[in-house]
């Protein structure tokens, strides 16, 4: 997600959730339930800079510190925009193993801000 969705999402999620931050640029929630899946997940949100190669492709830069954030968002191009990457957690494995708990976690996702995720 990226640009002013981003910071909404953001937002959204720091107004309504208990949260853990790590390294002032990752947010963790913890103990978060999706409905249809048994085991507490955690959702993780990475801040950084979404940036279009000449090829038409995303790469996402996480940043790093706080100083980081600054100095990127000072020198955003407009090939270059803020966003997240958002990152979920089933229980103690560290990634959504099927397709039934991949549209789970979208629909959670969208629900909580009401937009489209993917």
């Amino acid at each position: 997600m990226y640009d002013k969705k981003a910071t909404k999402f953001v937002n959204m999620m720091l107004t309504t959730r208990d949260k853990k931050r790590g390294k002032n640029v990752v947010f963790h929630f913890k103990k978060e339930q999706i409905e249809g899946i048994e085991e507490n997940c955690t959702v993780s949100i990475f801040e950084g800079v979404h940036h279009l190669k000449p090829d038409f492709k995303h790469v996402f830069y996480p940043f790093h510190s706080s100083e980081d954030r600054q100095a990127r968002l000072a020198n955003l191009d407009k090939r270059t925009v803020p966003g997240i990457v958002v990152h979920i957690k089933v229980g103690k494995i560290d990634e959504i193993d099927t397709k039934e708990k991949e549209d789970l976690a979208l629909a959670y996702l969208e629900s909580i801000f009401k937009i489209k995720v993917k």
